[in-house]
């Protein structure tokens, strides 16, 4: 159990540290509850998709995070385990107040961490990180909202996903072909 809250895992673009040393379950249903607050308060919202990596830590850190999210009385639609696009993909198309995904991305594996998007795909910036990081927690219970799976399982999809990443983040062709590649195998 991580006692202190580390204030290095709050990163300009996301929330990361060493599994085990700087993050753990409780430290990530604690920013599940801020997440779950951030939704209602200032976006006025009340669902969020969220999805996380194949990293052995990424179970336990996303379902702490999913609880803490619910016990603030928002939605979550599980996107399970999958890519950041679809999952980024997911939230978009379903109109989704927030997008959170449990990763550290590139680093190691005893690293792990969380990114957050507004509903429209654009990257949360530093400083409303930074009121996750701030935010009091609730000392109220909040009773558990829903929670959904979701899967992509028809073609439509696929074809949305795809021209959701071509309009927000692929600006070559190559890289395009490259993707249509991964999406239809």
């Amino acid at each position: 159990m991580i006692n202190e809250i580390s204030p290095h895992i709050f990163r300009a673009y996301d929330i990361r540290g060493l599994y085990g040393k700087d993050i753990d379950p409780i430290l990530f249903y604690k920013i599940g509850l801020s997440a779950g607050r951030y939704v209602k308060k200032d976006l006025n919202g009340s669902n969020m998709t969220v999805g996380n990596d194949i990293r052995q830590s990424s179970h336990a850190l996303v379902h702490a995070f999913i609880a803490g999210v619910t016990a603030a009385g928002v939605d979550v639609y599980y996107a399970q385990t999958t890519s950041f696009g679809q999952t980024l993909f997911e939230g978009w198309e379903s109109k989704k107040d927030l997008i959170a995904f449990v990763t550290a991305s590139h680093l190691p594996p005893e690293w792990n961490g969380i990114k957050f998007y507004f509903g429209d795909g654009v990257g949360l910036p530093e400083e409303e990180l930074n009121k996750k990081r701030d935010t009091r927690l609730n000392k109220n219970g909040i009773p558990l909202i829903s929670l959904k799976l979701v899967e992509f399982q028809s073609l439509m999809q696929r074809k949305n996903m795809l021209l959701f990443l071509r309009n927000h983040f692929i600006s070559t062709k190559k890289f395009e072909l490259l993707l249509i590649v991964v999406v239809q195998v």
